[in-house]
Parts: C-alpha cells; sequence; structure tokens
C-alpha cells in the first residue's frame, strides 16, 4: 500500500509540476490588439466594427464609439449614417443583429 500511495505522490507532484510551468498563459487574442474606445481614424474605427461584426459581443465593446465617429474625418453624410447606424446597434440584442449592423456600418467607411 505504501508504494501505491508514493507513486500516487509522485504522479500528483509530476503533473502539478507539468501544469506549472507548461506556460498555459493564452496568447494575445485579435481583440486585444484593436485599439477600441480611442479610434482616431476611420482605418481604426474599421478595424474595430470588423472586430464587433465577428465577435457579435456587445456591451463594452461599444464604449467610445459614439466619440470615435464623431473624432474620425469623415463626409457628414457618411457620419451622419454611421450614428443612425449606432444608435440601432446598441439597441441590438442577439449577436447575429450586432453583427449585421456592425458590418453595414463598416461597409459604409
Amino acid at each position: 500500500m505504501n508504494v501505491f500511495l508514493t507513486q500516487f505522490a509522485c504522479a500528483l507532484l509530476l503533473v502539478a509540476a507539468m501544469l506549472g510551468t507548461s506556460g498555459c498563459s493564452s496568447p494575445e487574442s485579435p481583440e486585444s490588439q484593436v485599439k477600441t474606445g480611442d479610434a482616431t481614424s476611420a482605418a481604426e474605427l474599421k478595424q474595430w466594427l470588423n472586430l464587433i461584426a465577428e465577435s457579435g459581443e456587445g456591451g463594452s465593446a461599444f464604449e467610445g464609439l459614439e466619440a470615435s465617429i464623431d473624432k474620425i474625418e469623415v463626409d457628414a453624410a457618411v457620419k451622419e449614417s454611421l450614428k443612425q447606424d449606432l444608435t440601432e446597434l446598441l439597441k441590438a440584442r442577439t449577436p447575429n443583429k450586432i453583427k449585421e449592423i456592425a458590418k453595414r456600418m463598416d461597409e459604409r467607411l
């Protein structure tokens, strides 16, 4: 019985050591590489909207969109369309609807 417990304890220590040193941290996701909340150019805003269109996630992903739309230099009509789309985007409740609206906004740029 003691041999079994010793082998079991060694196996547990080995597994724990392997898990602790395996570098389990995940690499940076593409989302973390895209600046959000402070897009200052149409290209940055387009990248941000593309990210939303791919993920379909809302919430904090929308923070700063309105300010970014205000900052970028685009035609006034395009800016107004983006703001109307943003109003709709903020009301969207399903990932598919979020994806649809974000894609439309991305295509406007």
